[in-house]
């Protein structure tokens, strides 16, 4: 209860260790998960970067997005010999990394701040449920 015990040797393919609160009312259990893997399985990288959903909506990078998006379709509308080096493709290419680039300093950005709002809100829900002066029902409610 409240532990996973481990040999050696699977102990080297676990990963993603966590205990949490169980979610079952009145339990006085935490639950404890791990992710094991096989040693034989194949090695998947991290995969294509996409924009996290928060940086999506950040307006830093709408509006930086809008400013530059403009830019580029002003250089496609002056645009009037095609070159290799100058193209639709390597407009918007440039394009698409300006905006990458922006996005990966505004996700290093904001994450802090939303780790930090996760710590506080952890902070006060085991605050909560640890205090011993409140009722069931006041505990639910706070």
């Amino acid at each position: 209860i409240d532990r996973i015990y481990v040999t050696d040797p699977l102990l080297e393919t676990a990963r993603e260790w966590r205990i949490r609160e169980s979610g079952i009312h009145n339990a006085d259990h935490s639950l404890a998960s791990v992710q094991i893997t096989s040693e034989e399985a194949l090695w998947i990288g991290k995969g294509r970067w996409r924009i996290p959903d928060y940086v999506i909506k950040d307006k830093d990078l709408l509006s930086y997005t809008r400013e530059q998006g403009i830019k580029a379709e002003q250089e496609l509308i002056a645009l009037t010999m095609r070159t290799s080096a100058r193209n639709a493709q390597t407009i918007w290419h440039t394009f698409k990394q300006k905006v990458t680039r922006k996005a990966k300093e505004r996700a290093k950005q904001i994450v802090p701040g939303l780790t930090r709002k996760i710590n506080e809100a952890q902070l006060e829900l085991d605050r909560t449920l640890n205090d011993v002066e409140l009722t069931e029902m006041q505990r639910i409610e706070q």
